[in-house]
């Protein structure tokens, strides 16, 4: 039985779209419970990494890109509820590496500025100030321990699918 609520999938997510397509075959018996939409990282807000939980496992799709930049395809991995060993959001704060990059970009670009070289560093600078914060969503199973990035402000959002995966993990 092939689940299917939208008839377009696309990688940069569709905030019009309540629903979104899962290209996974489901059980005889198996129902999606909740889906969950992610903005991957902040300088690429629009590309979106898309979960559902099934009364079964959890399935998660999230983007491949080229040169970290583009991205060009999406890949699903499915966790039976039963092997998951444990799910949690982490927030984490680095300061120092991001900070030498963006001193070292910026004084690259100001020494630079005469021409394009110069505003390409500068906003590099810039962009690594974005990577000072990391959150990520961590399922834990045997053998493996795989992290999907999300946002900062969706926080609220990944700790309420994070509620109700343990939830439905417990109850199985």
């Amino acid at each position: 039985m092939m689940f299917s609520l939208v008839t377009e999938f696309n990688i940069y997510g569709s905030e019009e779209d309540e629903n979104m397509e899962l290209n996974v075959e489901l059980a005889k018996d198996e129902m999606v419970v909740s889906q969950y939409k992610f903005s991957y990282d902040i300088l690429r807000f629009f590309v979106k990494s898309h979960f559902w939980i099934t009364n079964k496992r959890l399935i998660a799709n999230f983007p491949n890109f080229v040169a970290w930049i583009i991205p060009v395809s999406s890949n699903t991995i499915t966790y039976p509820l039963n092997k998951i060993g444990s799910v949690k959001n982490v927030k984490k704060i680095q300061v120092f590496a991001p900070m030498f990059w963006v001193i070292l970009f910026m004084l690259i670009g100001i020494s630079t500025i005469n021409n394009w070289v110069g505003v390409l560093f500068i906003i590099l600078g810039i962009f690594n100030l974005t990577k000072i914060v990391k959150t990520y969503i961590t399922i834990r199973s045997p053998g493996s321990l795989i992290r999907y990035k999300h946002v900062p402000w969706e926080v609220k959002n990944a700790e309420k699918m994070i509620n109700e995966l343990n939830a439905i993990i417990a109850e199985n």
